[in-house]
C-alpha cells in the first residue's frame, strides 16, 4: 500500500515516513511559489573549460619583487612542468623494461590525455600530455614498441598477418 503525501508529489510505503515528510515540507510549495527560478546554481555553469597547458598570470609588481633564487627555482620548477614525450617515454622503457599495461584516458572536456604504464619490475609511469596523438606515440615508447602499426608496415604483403604474440588459452 503507498502512501502518497499531501502535494501529491511522491508517495511512501510507510504512513510514518509519509507524514515526517510532510511535516518537513509543510512549508516547500509557498517557497518556491516565492523564489524566483535559478537555471543553475553553480557560478561556472556553461563556461569554457581551460586549454592545457594552463599558464599563471603574475602582476608586473609580482615579478619585481622576487629574488633571484626564487625566480631559479621557479625555472627548474617550469622545467619539470614541460610536456613529457616519446623521449621519456622510451627512457623509461630502457631503465625498467617494456610495459606489460598501458592505459591512455582522454579527457575533452579538460582536454587532457593520460597515459598510465605499469612495468615488470612493479614501476608505475604516468604522465599528461596535450593532445591524444603525442599520448598515443608516448603508450607506444613506453610499450617498446617502435616503427609503424603491423597495418601499415606489411601493406604490400597480404599473405602473412602481423603476430601479436597472442596465444589462445587452454579453456579445457
Amino acid at each position: 500500500m503507498a502512501f502518497p503525501t499531501k502535494d501529491g508529489k511522491k508517495k511512501f510505503g510507510s504512513a510514518y515516513v509519509q507524514k515526517r515528510y510532510d511535516e518537513n515540507h509543510a512549508g516547500d510549495a509557498e517557497k518556491d511559489a516565492a523564489e524566483p527560478k535559478v537555471a543553475s546554481k553553480n557560478p561556472f555553469a556553461g563556461a569554457k573549460p581551460p586549454q592545457f597547458p594552463v599558464k599563471p598570470t603574475m602582476s608586473a609588481e609580482h615579478e619585481n619583487n622576487e629574488t633571484p633564487e626564487f625566480e631559479k627555482g621557479e625555472q627548474e620548477g617550469a622545467k619539470e612542468v614541460t610536456v613529457p614525450g616519446v623521449a621519456e617515454g622510451k627512457e623509461v622503457a630502457q631503465k625498467h623494461g617494456p610495459a606489460h599495461t598501458v592505459t591512455i584516458k582522454s579527457d575533452p572536456a579538460t582536454g587532457r590525455h593520460t597515459v598510465v604504464s605499469h612495468h615488470n619490475d612493479g614501476h608505475s609511469h604516468q604522465a599528461q600530455l596535450p593532445s591524444a596523438e603525442d599520448a598515443h606515440a608516448t603508450g607506444k615508447a613506453l610499450a617498446g614498441v617502435e616503427g609503424p602499426p603491423p597495418e601499415q608496415a606489411q601493406a604490400g604483403d597480404e599473405s602473412q598477418e602481423p603476430s601479436d604474440n597472442f596465444q589462445m588459452p587452454s579453456l579445457g
